[in-house]
């Protein structure tokens, strides 16, 4: 109360410029003692510590980093691995590089800085941990869309450890990315080099599943190419085989039933082909085979009536 009658004894111009000075003092001795965390450095005070050692220039980037300016800190980490490149801060410098490029959402140069990571320090203790970041800057670039991006990243991945724990899972992703862009082809390759170099991965199942799936989305692409329906049939035949109690086996019966249906089809449709060309008795053949090879689908109902009509009008015998 004291200082508010003191102040208010002055002119209105006084007064504002005296609360001016008191917020530019106030807010400078907050900035002199803010504070940032990091996991590895601890609390630093980035405008208090000097760059007189290796060791402060380097908790100083992390500092950066922590306070999301990624491009200070990774120009500091640059520095200390070119200043002394056969330092102890040389290997965690380049690590923390990727990782904020990670931060700062550019994804292409933080997984090529892990991949140089990787080439440097071989036999790193961070490796798998690398690795591991790798993969998951490869997903967030399959699930961005970056599809042929993420391809490249996967295969990166299984040339660093053909029998790591990441391997198994980046073959089956290629497969995803291939199928994703429609190379059907490439995809089946992809899902059987899969089951043949992993035979033991929980992945083999998927793979014998979408390998039947891309032969029948490929067909769809061709327009009715029922030689590649067959094939997927008989996959689907085979994941059956192979795994009678596996978590897709609810999707194959669904996907064999979509199968006998567009087979059915086409038998049905041949039919009223040699209809329109005034052949009954070759139509007849083909309303049989659907009536008897594709019962319980709406084609051999149909070819039922339409035996039935024919039979009606003498243009057929039973």
């Amino acid at each position: 109360m004291n200082l508010y009658k003191t102040i208010t004894r002055y002119p209105r111009p006084v007064i504002t410029i005296f609360i001016l000075h008191l917020f530019l003092f106030t807010n400078n001795v907050v900035q002199a003692e803010k504070m940032i965390w990091n996991k590895e450095s601890g609390w630093v005070d980035v405008q208090k510590l000097t760059k007189d050692t290796l060791d402060q220039r380097y908790r100083r980037a992390l500092a950066l980093i922590t306070d999301q300016q990624y491009i200070y800190g990774i120009k500091e980490l640059k520095e200390i691995i070119k200043d002394a490149p056969d330092s102890e801060f040389t290997e965690p410098a380049m690590f923390n590089i990727a990782h904020a490029f990670s931060l700062a959402s550019d994804y292409k140069k933080a997984f090529n800085t892990y991949e140089e990571f990787l080439n440097n320090n071989p036999g790193s203790r961070r490796t798998e941990e690398v690795i591991e970041k790798q993969y998951n800057l490869a997903i967030t670039q399959m699930k961005g869309l970056e599809t042929r991006a993420a391809i490249r990243m996967f295969q990166k991945i299984i040339e660093h450890n053909p029998l790591g724990s990441y391997a198994a899972d980046s073959q089956v992703k290629i497969a995803d990315c291939n199928r994703i862009l429609k190379k059907f082809d490439v995809a089946i390759e992809n899902y059987e080099t899969l089951i043949e170099e992993f035979s033991d991965s929980a992945w083999v199942p998927y793979a014998q599943y979408q390998i039947p799936i891309c032969k029948v989305e490929d067909e769809r692409r061709q327009d009715r190419n029922y030689g590649l329906l067959t094939e997927a049939e008989d996959g689907f035949e085979d994941y059956m085989a192979n795994n009678p109690t596996g978590t897709l086996v609810d999707d194959v019966k669904k996907k064999m039933d979509e199968i006998m249906t567009a087979k059915a089809e086409r038998e049905y449709e041949i039919g009223e082909f040699y209809l329109r060309r005034k052949k009954p008795k070759a139509a007849k053949v083909y309303f049989e085979i659907v009536e008897k090879e594709f019962a319980g689908t709406v084609w051999a109902i149909k070819a039922s009536q339409k035996l039935q009509f024919l039979e009606d009008i003498g243009a057929i015998r039973k």
